[in-house]
């Protein structure tokens, strides 16, 4: 039986193309580092680009584990040791640019 052959979407190579499945975590790393597009999830590609993005995270698994560690670690904290919750950031960034702004309208009137 022949394969029919394929453009490879990452590559654009003519290519027998597979489905290729990734874990959650796989997917997210590679997307964050830019190695695999948000449209590409779940389509098909060829031997060798998967072989490619596997030895990425096979290169980079120390960065995979150092995240995971510090998941784990962070949601095992008890909640006063958390960061501050997104409303005080957001209140944070408020005052922030409101002295960013205030700062801009003094140096406007001064010029």
């Amino acid at each position: 039986m022949v394969e029919a052959m394929h453009e490879c979407p990452m590559c654009g190579e003519d290519r027998v193309l597979k489905p290729r499945v990734f874990s959650d975590q796989a997917a997210a790393a590679l997307l964050v580092w830019g190695e695999l597009e948000q449209e590409m999830l779940g389509k098909p590609i060829c031997d060798s680009c998967y072989g490619e993005l596997r030895e990425v995270l096979i290169d980079r698994a120390d960065e995979l584990e150092t995240a995971a560690k510090t998941y784990r670690e962070d949601k095992a904290k008890p909640a006063s040791d958390k960061k501050p919750a997104k409303k005080v950031l957001a209140k944070k960034a408020i005052k922030k640019t409101k002295k960013v702004t205030a700062k801009a309208k003094k140096s406007k009137r001064a010029g």
